[in-house]
């Protein structure tokens, strides 16, 4: 009897043993399921957060393209409302004040005198000098336009730049450009000592 009751004692306790075996697999699982769903939600907020940041920075890129696309347009129809030629020249040196012209007239001479150096024929439009002479007023740059100079951007920065046809290969290109040059400058001095 006190071997039955020994036998029945080792198989509850076996039992009691396999059943805490048991629950405290099923704890460990339950810490594993629970880890497993807390790392599976991380991964999610992680990946809407990196969709969010993408669709931020895409709406970001367009919208930046789209100003930029409406600047060059508003450029070049500020561009071709302006004549080019001797006559448009004329017209904006006529709309700009003594000052300014005195300036235009100060860079035409230097570009006459050098008209190889490409320093003196690039006005940056956010230059503080060129702003202040010229630049402020209304036909400032647009007697640049007139004359023939172009609107370029290098470097994210904008130029007013007189392009010198290639001396090299086409020989009456760069005298009409040259001649143009000079047919401006004598407008300039003209306009000033009347």
């Amino acid at each position: 009897e006190r071997r039955k009751a020994k036998e029945e004692e080792e198989r509850l306790a076996k039992i009691r043993a396999e059943e805490e075996r048991l629950a405290s697999l099923t704890e460990q699982q339950r810490q594993e399921e629970n880890e497993a769903k807390e790392r599976e939600e991380l991964r999610i907020k992680a990946e809407m957060a990196r969709k969010e940041r993408q669709e931020r920075e895409a709406r970001e890129r367009e919208e930046q393209e789209r100003k930029e696309r409406e600047e060059h347009e508003a450029e070049r129809a500020w561009i071709n409302s302006i004549e080019v030629g001797p006559a448009g020249f004329k017209f904006q040196l006529e709309r700009l004040p003594l000052s300014a012209r005195k300036c235009l007239l100060q860079l035409y001479t230097q570009i006459n005198s050098r008209p190889e150096d490409e320093l003196t024929r690039k006005v940056k439009l956010d230059n503080e000098r060129f702003h202040e002479d010229c630049g402020q007023y209304e036909g400032g740059r647009e007697a640049l336009i007139a004359a023939g100079w172009k609107l370029q951007t290098l470097e994210n920065i904008k130029y007013l730049t007189l392009v010198e046809p290639n001396l090299e290969t086409n020989l009456d290109a760069w005298s009409d450009w040259y001649d143009a040059i000079k047919a401006n400058l004598v407008t300039l001095k003209e306009i000033l000592e009347p």
